[in-house]
């Protein structure tokens, strides 16, 4: 059945102003939907996640050799300095031992 004001019966007449106003905010949601999408997109994509994960590396290997001042730890430099020439001398000498 066919109303004056051209609905038909059983539906909702939605005022032009409250049409107005619903259609901006279904934009403005679209607009904040597309931005996330292409945020998570980049978040995800190959580059950046090779790119975040090399400048986590990084930044823990500074942290392991640099004090917060930027000073050098030493200590630590030593300790890996002489790991480093210990495994150097084991391979040599193994090496030395297998050609006899």
């Amino acid at each position: 059945m066919s109303r004056t004001d051209g609905s038909t019966e059983g539906e909702h007449v939605v005022p032009s102003t409250e049409a107005d106003e619903l259609q901006r905010d279904i934009e403005a949601r679209q607009a904040r939907l597309a931005a996330t999408v292409d945020e998570l997109t980049t978040r995800v994509s190959p580059r950046s996640v090779l790119k975040n994960g090399q400048e986590g590396v990084q930044r823990r290997a500074r942290a392991a050799v640099l004090t917060e001042d930027g000073e050098p730890r030493v200590e630590r430099i030593v300790a890996v300095g002489s790991a480093a020439v210990a495994l150097v001398g084991a391979v040599l000498w193994r090496s030395g031992r297998r050609r006899r």
